[in-house]
Formats: structure tokens, sequence, C-alpha cells
């Protein structure tokens, strides 16, 4: 189960003896300092439902008030990254490599708590309450919230209260106004919520590129996919383009001028860069050249000469119900010279069933399309040696066999 909190934010000082605000007027300066500067935190989240179960989440989240475009919510969480803002929420792979796709979804709604809302479940967000015109103040996980009194404790500020799910604490420091805890009841259980406060870094290093990438309508899609092409299943025989618009079937390109028992499938997005046509090139050559070095140092009768015989295929991969002129002519000035080029319609049973991040993925099929490996590639000399490791690996497999006979 996933939940989501917003960014809790740093205020003003209050100054330690100062008179404790009344609750519409803490409220009030936690709306004041939502718009005051860029912030960010690590949060811990334990939820217990009412049977004692417990779940835990850590994430860190990012905000900040934009001109022009209000406010920005930065969220990174099991592997993914996500922006929101009013009406749309982009997604990607968090960390350094960022991967080849991107999640859009247009929500439509008025700002980003409500976008986010439309694309998964919400935390209690206390550092983003304030009351409406009508004094009422809503949040998106607890609904009505209604503060009652506010308690001065150790130089924290403790607010209390209930809400349309039930009763809430939430602790905070009396200087900063930062969040420290709160606890809430919802429908089914119990939230703790702990936050640390942390840099929030340049508002600019939050975006998220959608040049050059794949859109996908499934946060999971960016980490893990929902069908992974495993070694041992039947590989479908994909319908697929040729350079010259020609329709071939995947199985007609791997029985044409067999060279052993091996199709290589280089496998990218048909909107890649140079850079990965590129790659997908030199895996290709070295894959020949290293392979035929080795079957010409083997004895004739030597089976590893028959499991390192092998064709490749570039498949390029796009999202498009057709192919049109000038994407084909794209696809052609960047494909590697000498290898056979198609183009493959069908995402969903090709890259979306494959682990984002690689330029490249090798997908080894014998002569039945039976999957003998999968192979991410982001560096050429490696590519080639895992993608012979696994024809290797068959050599070991096949002499076993004869020995056990």
């Amino acid at each position: 189960m996933m939940w989501l909190v917003m960014v809790l934010v740093l205020g003003q000082p209050i100054g330690v003896g100062a008179p404790v605000p009344e609750p519409a007027a803490l409220v009030g300066r936690l709306d004041e300092a939502a718009h005051a500067k860029p912030c960010a935190e690590r949060l811990d989240l334990r939820y217990t439902d009412d049977a004692g179960v417990q779940d835990t989440m850590s994430l860190v989240v990012r905000r900040a008030w934009v001109p022009g475009r209000g406010l920005v919510v930065c969220v990174e969480f099991d592997g993914i990254r996500l922006l929101a803002e009013s009406g749309v929420v982009l997604g990607e792979r968090s960390g350094l490599d960022h991967g080849r796709l991107v999640y859009r979804r247009e929500t439509g709604a008025a700002g980003p708590l409500l976008a986010l809302a439309g694309v998964i479940p919400l935390w209690p967000m206390p550092s983003l309450w304030r009351a409406d015109e009508d004094g009422l103040i809503l949040d998106p996980a607890l609904g009505l919230v209604t503060p009652e009194r506010v308690d001065r404790i150790d130089e924290t500020l403790v607010c209390s209260g209930h809400t349309s799910a039930g009763a809430f604490r939430l602790v905070l420091d009396e200087q900063t106004l930062a969040v420290r805890t709160l606890e809430a009841k919802l429908r089914d259980g119990r939230v703790v919520l702990r936050s640390v406060p942390i840099e929030p870094g340049d508002v600019d290093s939050w975006s998220i590129s959608e040049d050059g990438r794949r859109r996908v309508d499934r946060l999971g899609a960016l980490v893990e996919p929902e069908r992974p092409i495993e070694p041992g299943q039947v590989f479908p025989d994909l319908s697929l383009v040729l350079p010259g618009f020609e329709g071939a079937m995947l199985s007609d390109l791997m029985s044409a001028d067999s060279a052993g028992p091996w199709t290589v499938l280089l496998v990218l997005d048909a909107q890649s860069d140079a850079g990965a046509y590129r790659l997908a090139g030199e895996v290709a050559s070295g894959l020949w050249e290293t392979a035929a070095g080795e079957i010409a140092d083997l004895g004739p009768e030597d089976v590893a000469r028959y499991w390192l015989g092998h064709r490749t295929v570039v498949v390029a991969v796009s999202d498009r119900a057709v192919m049109l002129v000038e994407q084909m002519d794209g696809v052609r000035r960047l494909a590697p010279r000498g290898v056979q080029l198609s183009i493959s319609l069908q995402p969903e049973e090709t890259i979306e069933r494959v682990a984002a991040g690689s330029g490249v993925v090798a997908i080894l099929l014998d002569p039945n399309r039976v999957v003998g490996g999968v192979v991410g590639i982001d560096d050429a000399q490696t590519g080639v040696e895992a993608v012979l490791s696994v024809m290797r690996s068959y050599v070991k497999s096949s002499s076993e066999s004869d020995d056990s006979e």
C-alpha cells in the first residue's frame, strides 16, 4: 500500500516566551510559511491498521511556490520521482539514471495536491493546512480539520483537535514552526509521521524532461515491468515493419540465412538519440567479431561452434499506431549499417516488458522463439561479454547433458 506526504515546511520564528498563538493564528502562520521559500524534508511514516498490522515508508518531499506556476511539489519514493503542479503530474526513475521512460498524467485538477490525489493516495499534510473563506481547513487524507488548542511543551508547540476521522496531535518546533511529528486517526487505523528538514536544492533541478522519452501511463512501468521477459518464455512472433515499409513477422527474419541457433534482438526506443543506435551497432559488430574469433579457434566437432552462432536484428520500438515516412527516415539515418533493422509498433510486448534504464536491451531467442537470456546494455564491451556469457552457458549445459547420457 502506498501513501504520500507532501512537504512540511519551515516557518518564521515565533520566539520562545511569546504568547501561545490561538489555533486559527497558528494555522495562518503555517500558510504564510508554505509560501515563504523552497523547502524539503525526509519523512518516515508508520501506518497501523485497526487489526494492528503495520506498514512503513520513507520518502523525500520538496516544495516551492514558483511565480507564474504556483505551488510545485517534487516527491521521491520507492525508486520513483514525481513532479506535480496544477493539472499535471510527471514521473521518472529517481537516482542518477532517470531512464528512457517518462510518466505524464493530465489531471485537470487545480493545484498539485489534487493533481497528485488523482494519481496516488495521499497522506496528511499539516504544513499546507489553510483556512478557506468559510474558515474551514481541509486535509486530503484527514478530511475536515478542526484545531482546538495549542500548548507550549519543551520548546515545541503542540496543536491538538479532531478531524473527520478522529483526534490528531501535531508537534511543531516553536522557533521555526517546522513539523516534527503528527499522530492522527484515519478511517481504518492510525498514522504517525516524523519529519527531518533537508536542503531543497535548486528548484530548477527538480524538473523532469520529456524530450526524446517515451511516455507511459503506469507508474510501475518506470521501475519494474508488469510482465517481464524471462528465460524459458516463448517470445511473441512480432509483426514488424522493415525500412522499406514492407511487413514481416519476427519468425520470418529468424529463419532467413540463420548462422546458428540464436537470434539476438537489440531492442531500443525508436525515439532514442544517436548514442543508443551507435551502441546497438557496436554491440552487433562486437558480438560477430568475438564469436567468429572463438569459433575459429575451436575444432570442427566442438559443440561450442553451434552455440556461438547467431544473427542480430535491431528492433526500434515506437508507441505510434503507424510509422510515418519522416519517422522512418529518422530511424534509418541513425540505425547502424550492416545490421538488419526493423520497427516494432508493439511496446507492450517489448520495451514495456524490460527494466527501464538501459539504452539497449539484448533478447536472445532460440529457433522456437524461446528466450535464452535478457541483457540490459549501457556499454558495448560489457554488453558483448554479457551476451556471449549467455551463449556459453548453453555450451556448458549441452556438454553436461551429453555426459549424463
